[in-house]
C-alpha cells in the first residue's frame, strides 16, 4: 500500500498554521470527519495505521478513528519512511537512519544553495530517493547504499518511485524524465511538468498549469492548474491542489480537488471551508487535510448613519474624463452598498470597475488618485454600517 510522504522543511514549519483541523474527507461523497479540531496540532504526513501530526514538536500516530499513539522516534525526522526508516538533515547534509534510530548512513549537500530536501519513499520502503543541494541520490534503506547520484536542479515527489521501486519519475527543467535505477539511464516522458506522481498500478500523473497529463490515457482538466497531485492508496484517484478564482482583482484562494483521469474534479475543500495546508492519504482511502477557518473580517453591520447626498466628482485625475470614469464606477459601488450589498461584494464591483479605468487612464495608479478614492468610498461604507478601507489594495488589482 502506497502512502503519502511530506517532506519537512524549515520555511514549512513557521509557515505552518497556528490552529487548524485535521479532518477525514471521503473523496467519493465529500462527507467529512473531523479528527482534530482547531488546536496547534499539524498534519505530517500519511504512515503504516494511520497519520503522523505534530504538537509542540511533539509526534504523534492519529488513528482513523481518533486514537493517539505517541510516537517519539520521529520527533526530528524531516522525512519518514513506510517501515519506520527516516531522513534527517543535518548541517553539512543528511542521514539516512533505521527505524530504531541506528544511522544506516551520512550524505554531504551543500544545503546553502539549496536548502529544500524534496524525498520520495518506495512503497515497501526499500529504496529513499533524496533531492537536495543539486544532487538526486537514490539508496538502498538497508545497506545505505548509494544506488544512483546524479547533478539535477529539478523536483522530486513523494510518490516517485514506480510501484516495483525499479524506476522514479522527477522533473527537470520542467520537463518529466524516468530514471532507470539498475542502469542509472533516463528517458523523457515527452511533457512539460511541474511535478510528477507514480501510483501503485503503475499510471504516472504529470501535474501542470493545465491540469493533469496521465500518459496513456484521459487526464484531468482543470481550469486553474493541477498542482502536488497524489494517487490514493488504490491508484484510482488523484487529489491535487488548484486554485478557485473570483474577479480578475482578488487573488484566488488554494484548494483541494479530486478526480479520477478521464473524470471532471470534485472540490473537496474550497474557500468556504477554509484554506488547506498539509494533505495526505489516510490508510482507509479518505483524504486527511489540515484545514485552516480563516477568521473574516467582520461584516456585521455596524450602526447605520444617513447616506451621503451624492457621489464626489472629482478625484484628482488629470482630465474631465477620467474624473467622470471614476466617479461612474463609484457610483456603481454606492447604488450596490444602497441595495444591501456585503462589503466584500461591493468593493468586488469596484475593483472591477477600477481594472477598466486603468486601462484608459495612467494616472489612476497615482497615490493622490487612490487617496481621494478611498475618502470617498470610505463614506458610503460608514453609512452602510462598515469599516472603512485600509488601502487601496482593497478597491484595486
Amino acid at each position: 500500500m502506497r502512502c503519502a510522504f511530506l517532506t519537512i522543511a524549515l520555511f514549512a514549519l513557521s509557515a505552518a498554521p497556528a490552529a487548524a483541523d485535521v479532518r477525514l474527507i471521503d473523496p467519493a461523497t465529500g462527507a467529512s470527519t473531523t479528527l482534530v479540531k482547531g488546536d496547534k496540532t499539524r498534519l505530517v504526513a500519511g504512515v503504516e495505521g494511520g497519520l503522523l501530526i505534530e504538537r509542540a514538536n511533539t509526534r504523534s500516530i492519529l488513528g482513523v478513528d481518533g486514537s493517539r499513539t505517541a510516537a517519539p522516534q520521529f520527533d526530528d525526522a524531516d522525512s519518514v519512511g513506510p517501515t519506520g526508516r527516516t531522513i534527517r538533515m543535518q548541517p553539512r547534509g543528511f542521514e539516512l537512519r533505521a527505524s530504531d534510530g541506528q544511522i544506516v548512513g551520512s550524505y554531504p549537500a551543500d544545503l546553502f544553495v539549496w536548502f529544500i530536501p524534496r524525498i520520495g519513499w518506495s512503497a515497501d520502503g526499500s529504496r529513499v530517493a533524496v533531492l537536495v543541494g543539486r544532487q538526486l541520490r537514490v539508496l538502498d534503506t538497508a545497506t545505505g547504499a548509494v544506488l544512483v547520484q546524479r547533478a539535477s536542479e529539478g523536483d522530486l515527489g513523494e510518490q516517485a518511485f514506480s510501484p516495483d521501486a525499479s524506476a522514479l519519475v522527477f522533473i527537470d527543467d520542467d520537463r518529466a524524465y524516468r530514471l532507470d535505477i539498475a542502469t542509472g539511464q533516463t528517458a523523457d516522458l515527452g511533457r512539460e511538468a511541474t511535478d510528477a506522481a507514480w501510483s501503485t498500478t503503475g499510471r504516472i500523473a504529470l501535474s501542470s498549469e493545465d491540469g493533469i497529463v496521465v500518459p496513456g490515457e484521459a487526464g484531468v482538466r482543470a481550469a486553474n492548474g493541477g498542482f502536488n497531485a497524489l494517487w490514493s492508496p488504490d491508484g484510482k484517484t488523484l487529489a491535487f491542489s488548484t486554485f478557485v478564482t473570483h474577479d480578475a482583482c482578488t487573488e484566488p484562494d488554494d484548494a483541494i480537488a479530486v478526480a479520477s483521469p478521464g473524470a471532471a474534479p470534485t472540490l473537496l475543500v474550497g474557500p468556504s471551508a477554509g484554506t488547506p495546508y498539509g494533505r495526505a492519504w489516510a490508510p482507509d482511502g479518505r483524504l486527511a487535510v489540515d484545514v485552516v477557518q480563516q477568521r473574516a473580517v467582520s461584516e456585521k453591520r455596524g450602526k447605520r448613519h444617513p447616506w451621503p447626498k451624492r457621489v464626489a466628482g472629482d478625484y484628482e485625475m488629470f482630465t474631465r474624463g477620467g474624473n467622470a470614469a471614476i466617479r461612474r464606477v463609484v457610483v456603481r459601488f454606492a447604488s450596490a452598498l444602497k441595495r444591501g450589498a456585503s462589503r466584500e461584494t461591493a468593493l468586488s464591483r469596484l475593483r472591477l470597475g477600477m481594472a477598466k479605468v486603468q486601462k484608459h487612464f495612467d494616472e489612476t495608479d497615482d497615490t493622490a488618485v487612490r487617496d481621494a478614492i478611498a475618502v470617498e468610498i470610505d463614506r458610503w461604507l460608514y453609512a452602510a454600517g462598515f469599516r472603512g478601507v485600509e488601502s487601496s489594495d482593497e478597491f484595486t488589482c
